[in-house]
């Protein structure tokens, strides 16, 4: 394999890419980000310690599909070039 260095042109090219087919995305910042991180850290916490205690399924569920709902509205804008304060996009 060679070692070549992979210049910004490209990098942004595959992130258009990748932006392209997985959809718009916000990119939170301050205190939402930090909201976010520690409700996906909460989720994973919760449900490891679920692995070992005895939880129905019904709960588990319910609790899995409400941390999900939460962590998917806050991520992606319900309309395309809108952030989380409502300003427009910068392209």
């Amino acid at each position: 394999m060679t070692d070549e260095v992979i210049d910004a042109s490209r990098l942004r090219a595959a992130a258009e890419l990748a932006e392209s087919e997985a959809g718009p995305r916000r990119h939170l910042s301050g205190f939402c980000r930090s909201a976010v991180s520690a409700a996906s850290v909460a989720m994973s916490a919760i449900f490891l310690y679920w692995a070992w205690a005895t939880v129905t399924a019904q709960i588990l569920r319910l609790v899995f599909l409400g941390f999900t709902l939460f962590l998917s509205f806050l991520l992606y804008p319900a309309r395309r070039g809108k952030t989380l304060g409502g300003r427009d996009r910068e392209e």
